[in-house]
């Protein structure tokens, strides 16, 4: 019989800088769901000190307040490349839509942010 041998599993630490980077953009679920796909499939195994799961908490209000900042920073950009290239028919619907995201900001980048800590923390 021919029993295939398994690759060792192998340890990995992440440490906290990296977790609150990945919690800060949204884009990054897809790495998580990967990591937790690998963690199932016993391909890996995630070390995680104490340490930095409180570091990961103690850094919460950092990390809502910096997505906040980007997303204002991006909408930013977006209003102003609006503004200089848009079509002038549809640029004032555009930039109120806009206008009423960076409005709303606070309340949706903190939720965002807590989707990506939650979304961390539940694999730590």
């Amino acid at each position: 019989m021919n029993k295939q041998k398994r690759p060792p599993r192998i340890n990995i630490l992440i440490d906290t800088c990296v977790w609150l980077d990945v919690a800060k953009d949204y884009q990054q679920q897809a790495i998580l769901a990967a990591l937790e796909e690998l963690v199932r499939q016993a391909d890996i195994t995630l070390i995680l000190p104490r340490i930095v799961i409180d570091e990961f908490a103690r850094n919460k209000a950092r990390v809502i307040a910096d997505a906040g900042r980007s997303l204002s920073s991006t909408l930013k950009r977006a209003k102003e490349a609006v503004e200089k290239f848009g079509d002038p028919r549809k640029k004032s619907a555009v930039l109120h839509q806009i206008n009423d995201v960076d409005y709303r900001l606070p309340t949706l980048g903190s939720a965002a942010v807590e989707f990506g800590l939650s979304a961390v923390l539940q694999r730590m």
